[in-house]
């Protein structure tokens, strides 16, 4: 394979603005940079970078098309893999509707898709996601009201909004919780169809000093509203992204993680989830390892990476890899789906995610230059494409910092 030099340098911080990233188990794509709900528990928030635009309500087009969008796709082995599309992970997909709706016409049908929003449908969108859409999962996140977390609207919007849709298309995330929320979160789980699949999501602080003083929802009420989800023949799972790979046919790389739970409980209501799902053959039969190890010096060679010694089996359907080179979750998710089989991999040299005290979704400038060097990820476009953000976004801020000129005509550039 000619390999292009490694040589060249990247600004950090252009990774963060990039319209598509691959992370763990996505490849995150984006219209909008920015967003006008300014949540102060918002994941996004870790970065520093987007400190300001949530803070200032900003949702800013990237100025990408969606065919643009769809050639980079299509130029990424990751999406030939099969890797799973998330529209909205750095801001709501709701301020991106038009784009989105657009790319997902054409998106290969056997792409799977989950689309995030918080935001209530309007009767455009709803048309929309009304039709038959199986390749597409509805992420719909309904924050019950809490004064600890400055939140005042009402949650019934978005469930009333979404009624009608076919129940198989949705997960709901019920949060984020936290002590004064407990009435508001019963409220959602009876108004929801019965049998619906969601997420109970307590509060999560790390990294996010605008909600490090609130209290996240004690666990004997996380305890009695999961009692009332299943009371009511809900679903209840963390791992929302695997239901979206059944609707293609494909399996659940993480099924360890699933099986390993500690509390037995959850554990038996995911297998119970399981067992009905129509990928259940492909994520729990047994492992063809020499197959799959068959295949992996392959798959190494697309994402340029060196093992320094054989794989180790962690667990049925796990491995860990020595490498050299710096390696990121995204490598990890692209060979979770490209051996053909479920299966997931840890690489020892991948950066820490927030959990582990690193950076959310940190991608590394080493592994931009080897996904470049190999023709892994459109490296150059995506950078031309973050820095024209960039300037827009210094230009923008220069305007709401510029007090205003009496009689002024301007001169257009904000």
């Amino acid at each position: 394979m000619n390999r292009r030099t490694t040589s060249r340098t990247y600004d950090a911080l252009l990774p963060e603005f990039f319209p598509v990233k691959l992370i763990g188990a996505f490849i995150a794509v984006d219209f909008v940079v920015g967003c006008r709900f300014g949540c102060a528990f918002c994941i996004s928030r870790r970065h520093p970078a987007r400190q300001s635009l949530f803070d200032a309500g900003m949702a800013l087009d990237t100025r990408v098309s969606p065919r643009r969008m769809l050639a980079w796709l299509r130029s990424m082995p990751s999406y030939r893999a099969g890797v799973q599309i998330r529209i909205g992970h750095d801001t709501d997909a709701g301020l991106e509707f038009d784009k989105s709706a657009e790319l997902i016409e054409l998106l290969d049908p056997d792409r799977s898709v989950v689309y995030l929003t918080r935001k209530p449908f309007t009767t455009r969108e709803r048309a929309f996601f009304a039709g038959a859409r199986p390749n597409v999962l509805l992420k719909l996140t309904a924050t019950p009201r809490s004064a600890a977390l400055g939140i005042t609207t009402d949650p019934m919007e978005l469930v009333r909004s979404a009624a009608g849709l076919d129940p198989q298309g949705l997960h709901w995330v019920v949060g984020p919780l936290v002590e004064d929320g407990e009435a508001d979160a019963q409220r959602i789980l009876e108004a929801l169809p019965a049998g619906s699949r969601l997420t109970l999501k307590p509060l999560n602080t790390a990294g996010l000093p605008g909600v490090s003083g609130v209290a996240p929802m004690p666990p004997d009420a996380l305890a009695r509203l999961e009692a009332q989800a299943w009371a009511r023949g809900h679903a209840v799972s963390e791992w929302f992204c695997r239901g979206g790979l059944a609707r293609v046919g494909q399996g659940f790389f993480d099924v360890d993680k699933l099986t390993g739970q500690a509390d037995p409980v959850r554990c038996g209501q995911d297998l119970v989830t399981c067992a009905a799902c129509p990928s259940h053959p492909l994520c729990h039969a047994p492992l063809d390892a020499p197959v799959l190890l068959g295949r992996l010096d392959r798959e190494l060679a697309v994402l340029g990476l060196t093992l320094t010694a054989p794989p180790v089996r962690t667990g049925p359907r796990t491995f860990r890899l020595e490498v050299v080179q710096p390696a990121s979750r995204g490598d990890e998710t692209y060979l979770a789906h490209a051996l053909g089989q479920p299966v997931a991999f840890k690489i020892s040299t991948r950066e820490p995610g927030i959990s582990e005290g690193g950076s959310f979704c940190n991608v590394d400038t080493a592994v931009l230059r080897r996904w470049y060097a190999a023709g892994f990820l459109p490296v150059t476009e995506l950078n031309a494409a973050a820095e024209k953000v960039l300037e827009d976004l210094t230009r923008r801020q220069a305007c709401r910092e510029r007090p205003p000129v009496q009689g002024a005509a301007g001169d257009g550039a904000c």
